[in-house]
């Protein structure tokens, strides 16, 4: 049931049938969002899900990923090695957060994919080029689980980003 307003049900024998239709009017068409508020969903060029998601959001200085695959830009296919993959997941999380008006330093959890364990270190190489100090890295936990459609590798990201990048 939809929530009413007080000041409406305090004596009900006055409520009209009119002040109840205004009510779910307003129920069924909030006011407007704020005009100035930019768009929510953030998008990597040449990289889809094959669904109808974002590749992530942005809600006030928080940006949440989807699932980023290491596809290939240039063409949306994956590559059939792990080191290649890893390098295109950490290039599309880069492209990710620069349309999110953030950087690599506002990352501040990473959850990561692999299809088998050896592609770990694949994941670590990347992960080291992006975080090179290890006294500077976001929070990481990864995951073996098996991935969909030739995927071997795949991350999703939170971040919080500062005036610095904002």
């Amino acid at each position: 049931m939809a929530c009413i307003n007080p000041k409406l049900t305090q004596n009900r024998s006055r409520l009209t049938l009119n002040e109840i239709n205004r009510h779910q009017k307003t129920l069924m068409n909030p006011p407007a969002l704020n005009p100035s508020r930019r768009p929510r969903s953030i998008e990597v060029e040449g990289v889809t899900h094959n669904a109808p998601i974002p590749m992530g959001a942005r809600v006030g200085n928080m940006l949440f990923s989807s699932g980023i695959m290491g596809k290939d830009p240039a063409t949306n296919t994956l590559p059939p090695d792990a080191a290649s993959q890893a390098r295109f997941v950490f290039a599309n999380l880069r492209t990710l957060l620069a349309n999110g008006g953030a950087a690599l330093q506002d990352v501040a959890y990473v959850k990561a994919y692999v299809a088998d364990n050896a592609y770990r270190e694949a994941l670590n190489h990347e992960w080291q080029q992006c975080f090179p100090d290890p006294h500077d890295r976001p929070a990481r936990h990864t995951v073996c689980t098996p991935l969909p459609a030739g995927m071997l590798i795949q991350i999703e990201v939170v971040a919080v980003i500062t005036g610095e990048a904002a």
